[in-house]
């Protein structure tokens, strides 16, 4: 369902991942949450919620596949709309966002918000982190993007507009 003329490439966007340095989790996760505990954050509920960590020494990450991703890209397209353009990429246990657009006749009925909310729950229940850097390659404005970026829990590595933006994994802790 992948067009090959979209999106246009751009200056660093490769179809492999890039010769760079992952940035390591700050901790590794808890194997005793279930993927029922860390999905049960309700749809509702607003992005902007800070939600517990469960942290454990003795856990890792699970790696970020090409299959794992592509579950996630036709998930968006099942769930929320399958004209939403989005690109990922693993990098071991990052998950890099290339893109996510909705097409201009949808805009406006947050498409975009619903699916960067799902990327981020299947990331936390994966123990991914994500990284972007905001681009103005499609007309976006850079600040825009960056603040949009931010309400979803994302911060720059670097001040500046077009700085890399990493959205570490955030976990729901089960109920005791």
């Amino acid at each position: 369902m992948t067009d090959s003329s979209f999106p246009a490439r751009r200056a660093g966007m490769l179809a492999l991942p890039e010769p760079d340095i992952p940035i390591a989790p700050s901790a590794t996760i808890s194997s005793a949450i279930t993927s029922s505990a860390a999905t049960s954050h309700s749809t509702a509920t607003s992005h902007n919620t800070t939600r517990s960590t469960a942290i454990s020494p003795t856990a890792s990450p699970a790696t970020a596949t090409p299959a794992t991703l592509d579950a996630v890209r036709e998930r968006i397209h099942r769930d929320i709309n399958p004209q939403i353009q989005i690109l990922l990429r693993p990098h071991g246990h990052q998950v890099i966002l290339d893109l996510i657009q909705v097409p201009y006749p949808l805009r406006g009925q947050r498409l975009a918000d619903r699916a960067l909310d799902l990327l981020c729950r299947r990331a936390d229940s994966a123990g991914w982190e994500i990284a972007l850097e905001p681009h103005p390659a499609f007309g976006s404005d850079t600040g825009r993007l960056a603040a949009w970026y931010r309400a979803h829990g994302f911060r720059p590595e670097a001040p500046g507009e077009n700085a890399w933006m990493h959205r570490p994994p955030r976990f729901a802790v089960a109920p005791s």
